[in-house]
């Protein structure tokens, strides 16, 4: 982790599920342990989201988005974060977004994997547009 406070997933669904035309922003969190069919860190549909300052690590998804999973979010901001040591079964082992205006700034990913394809930082076959700015991948 990277020494936050630490909201450990129980493996059975998301640490974090942002619902339909909800805002929300996470903020200076270790988020691990989480899993679900889709997104085991972070499930973001239909939503705005910001992570900012966050390690997302060991968590996994039984389709796509094993740490960040973004599906036809208004915006998904993540922020000088980390995101590794995650897994999705098909696709986007660290970040999934598809139909999402995706926005990731100064983040690291590493050692994410998938089953299929996109095992690092995102996969996003129907996304509108995803800005990369300051990231190692």
């Amino acid at each position: 982790g990277c020494g936050h406070p630490v909201l450990q997933g129980t493996g059975g669904a998301p640490v974090f599920r942002v619902e339909p035309e909800c805002e929300v922003t996470v903020r200076s969190l270790d988020v691990t342990g989480g899993g679900g069919f889709w997104g085991g860190g972070f499930h973001v549909e239909v939503a705005t989201a910001l992570i900012d300052d966050c390690c997302i690590y060991t968590n996994s998804a039984q389709q796509n988005g094993g740490g960040i999973w973004g599906s036809d979010a208004v915006s998904l901001t993540i922020r000088n974060s980390e995101v590794y040591d995650n897994h999705a079964e098909m696709y986007g082992g660290g970040i999934y977004c598809a139909g999402s205006v995706c926005t990731i700034e100064s983040c690291s990913f590493r050692t994410n994997t998938a089953g299929r394809a996109g095992g690092g930082p995102v996969r996003r076959p129907r996304g509108r547009w995803c800005a990369w700015r300051g990231d190692g991948s």
